[in-house]
């Protein structure tokens, strides 16, 4: 019996199942007391109680509820209604409304709705953060960030940190370090350098190693993410020639390493070429199964004057990429234009024309397309069955330029994401020196379709990112793809400044900035930033927060996107060590870890874009809870084709076959699906269907129209592919499979077929 404990309070005016508040598997209580008074007379009041213990639902209200939910106005009568209101923002855990019928001046009314959290509910749920510190003064640690992907193969993203200043036995050799994550996100969410999983290293002073980074995607085909990270200024026999290393996952994740231990080391071959000033997983540009990479070479002379630049594309294989210069590139693009700076900036486009092959975009930040000098410029090359052909901006898919002087059109470029969920992959541009409200700086959406990206400026941009600051906050200096971080189905983007202001306790320059938009049927919403505003912020001058941003993958397995923002200016133990914040796209959500498989019964993970060696066919994994509590549930897939919106009459969906008790923890469902057409990359979606649980009956007859949670995707993305197979294609999640056969391969004593199986995110 729960007694109240106020006079007059009326407790138990209204009383309601709030389902499974705290995810714990036990059903929850919310009690309301419509004249409770705290402090205000009679503005009511709603109680939690959770379910699960003796005695838990026994004694004075005010010690048994782990809640009291209130609105802070008088004669309101809050709790005068009270319900369990579901699962409303997709995290797992049930959420409870309360009605406050004589709520505001005029008692117009109002109704509350809090959300459920591991904790409980509470009124502020807080999102959380992972702090790294660089630990060592002005290491700049953040210069660059990125998702590692699944480096040791537990189903959540791992992230990777640069810091090119980091001196670990040499001056300014630069470092990289690997933090793995898990179903609770971080171990600890205020790491220094020092206790990152893996720390890599050049070994070379003025290497600068780590100004970039990024997940290789599976470039061995082993299951496991991979990693690449760029020292543009390393020397392999030519002066300032750069290098890129790649460094491979494993069970245990990447081990510590340097260039004598790297599975790829990547150089120009030219002076000052300055390989690895960026790098990037291209997705799989061939559609072979094994993950390719692009590297940046903005220094590169192609015979058209210095510094016209160029980029390398290296294809994956069973043994990794081999080393490599220019020469073994299966792919080189080059710049038509000295001093241009083609490949300052390297990005998978996703794939934006549907075929089932990934694509390029590269940035040139001071090309010269028209009569404005130094506008640059983005281009964007396919992928085909033999991958990309070597290029110039000339034979471009799409050229996009800024059409106005000194802009630094394509100083960061980066697939978006599908933002308008069309079923075709959308880019982003920045253009940091972009003159909307003096050099403020932008940044531009544009949208694939059946023809790809078209030639395009910032008069027929599908999106604008702008801000009328009075200040070059140097709006656009970063951009990426953000995933899918309210889960939506919609891709969404965060972008960088890292100059903003800060006017939170007086003003704090070059604080810096990040910004999150999030994606529509439309395509972006909103995009002017209103000044004054603030997005991801420092607190701190001159920690130009924003000089990285990317998306973290799902670093907690709930199924929502996460992003990653680099402060290289930070000072946390040291005055300019700089700094890495993770902020979880769902705060404390509950595991759903939705992962991808092969679909030859060998329990290996497929990443992104990697093979699920099987002809039709590949496995979806889910854990799945019941937002009341103790229920049953089934896994629903939808698969569909490259290029075709989820929902569409030719989408694939297949159930699991019978129900499954959730018991109080929730529990790990799997469906094989198959039937996939051969030739043809899909992308999927998987969600958890609802039944009541009884004691009654052995089973349970399936409702009509069961409830069922959120649709989620592969480690929280929106992207237009998943898995590729040998000779087929299909996507599940945020990539694409594709399955085939494409002809044979020689093995020591032995021939197969090349059997193409992949998945795509």
């Amino acid at each position: 019996m729960i007694l109240g404990d106020q006079a007059g309070a009326r407790l138990g005016t209204t009383v309601a199942s709030a389902g499974d508040v705290n995810g714990d598997g036990y059903a929850d209580l919310v009690l309301g007391a419509s004249q409770y008074d705290d402090p205000t007379v009679d503005e009511g009041a709603a109680f939690i109680l959770l379910g699960g213990c003796i005695g838990c639902l026994s004694g004075p209200v005010s010690s048994k509820a782990v809640a009291r939910l209130e609105s802070g106005d008088a004669s309101s009568l809050t709790g005068y209604s009270v319900a369990g209101a579901g699962d409303v923002n997709g995290d797992g855990f049930s959420d409870v409304i309360a009605g406050a019928p004589y709520f505001g001046p005029t008692d117009t009314g109002a109704a509350f709705v809090f959300n459920g959290e591991a904790s409980g509910i509470s009124p502020g749920s807080q999102t959380r953060v992972l702090i790294v510190d660089g630990f060592q003064q002005y290491a700049g640690l953040g210069w660059s960030v990125s998702s590692a992907g699944d480096v040791n193969g537990d189903g959540y993203s791992d992230v990777i940190i640069g810091a090119q200043f980091y001196d670990a036995g040499e001056n300014n050799e630069g470092a990289a370090f690997v933090c793995l994550s898990g179903e609770f996100g971080f171990a600890d969410n205020g790491l220094s350098a020092l206790s990152a999983n893996a720390q890599i290293e050049s070994n070379q002073p003025g290497a600068f190693l780590g100004e970039s980074v990024s997940s290789a995607g599976d470039v061995n085909g082993d299951g496991y993410g991979d990693v690449i990270v760029g020292a543009p200024s390393y020397v392999a026999g030519q002066f300032g020639e750069g290098a890129a290393f790649i460094f491979l996952g494993g069970p245990a994740g990447i081990a510590d390493g340097d260039p004598s231990n790297a599975a790829t080391q990547l150089e120009s071959n030219r002076v000052n070429g300055n390989l690895g000033r960026s790098v990037a997983a291209s997705g799989d540009v061939n559609g072979d199964g094994f993950g390719d990479v692009i590297v940046g070479v903005p220094g590169y002379d192609s015979g058209q004057g210095a510094n016209g630049g160029a980029a390398f594309v290296y294809l994956g294989r069973a043994a990794g990429i081999p080393d490599g210069g220019p020469s073994n590139a299966a792919t080189i693009l080059e710049s038509n234009q000295p001093n241009s700076y083609f490949g300052y900036s390297v990005a998978s486009a996703g794939d934006v024309n549907g075929d089932g092959f990934s694509d390029v975009v590269v940035g040139a930040y001071l090309h010269e397309v028209g009569p404005e000098q130094d506008e640059g410029a983005a281009f964007v090359f396919h992928g085909s069955p033999v991958g990309i052909a070597n290029g110039s901006p000339t034979n471009a898919a799409a050229r996009l330029e800024s059409d106005q002087a000194g802009a630094g059109f394509g100083w960061s470029v980066a697939g978006a994401g599908d933002v308008n969920g069309d079923g075709f992959a959308d880019l982003i541009v920045g253009s940091p020196s972009y003159q909307s409200f003096v050099q403020s700086g932008a940044a531009f959406l544009f949208h694939g379709s059946p023809a790809g990206v078209e030639d395009g400026n910032p008069s027929n941009a599908d999106g604008q990112i702008y801000t009328d600051q009075e200040h070059a906050i140097a709006l656009g200096s970063s951009v990426a793809g953000a995933g899918d971080v309210d889960g939506d189905g919609f891709a969404d983007v965060i972008v960088g400044a890292p100059n903003a202001l800060n006017f939170g306790s007086g003003t704090q320059f070059g604080a810096g900035s990040a910004f999150v938009f999030h994606g529509s049927v439309s395509g972006i919403v909103g995009g002017f930033i209103p000044f004054g505003a603030v997005g991801i912020a420092s607190n701190q001058e001159f920690a130009r927060l924003g000089r990285s941003v990317a998306s973290a993958g799902d670093v907690n397995g709930d199924g929502f996107s996460d992003v990653i923002v680099g402060a290289s200016g930070y000072g946390i133990s040291e005055p300019g060590a700089g700094a890495a914040f993770v902020h979880l796209g769902n705060g404390y959500g509950r595991r759903v870890l939705a992962r991808q498989f092969r679909g030859d019964g060998s329990g290996i993970s497929v990443q992104p874009w990697g093979s699920s060696y099987d002809d039709d066919s590949f496995e979806v994994q889910m854990h799945a809870t019941h937002p009341l509590g103790r229920g049953r549930v089934k896994l629903e897939v939808e698969a569909c084709a490259a290029g075709m919106p989820f929902g569409s009459p030719g989408c694939l969906r297949q159930t699991t076959a019978s129900w499954a008790d959730a018991g109080l923890g929730g529990v790990d469902l799997a469906k094989t699906v198959s039937g996939l057409s051969g030739g043809k990359h899909y992308r999927w979606r998987a969600r958890a269907l609802y039944a009541p649980y009884t004691i009654v009956n052995s089973g349970v007859v399936s409702p009509p129209n069961p409830a069922h949670g959120p649709w989620r995707r592969l480690a929280g993305q929106a992207v237009e592919a998943d898995v590729p197979e040998p000779g087929l294609s299909i996507s599940v999640g945020s990539g694409i499979l594709l399955i085939g056969v494409l002809g044979r391969r020689r093995f020591p004593g032995r021939e197969e077929s090349i059997e193409q199986r992949r998945v795509v995110h």
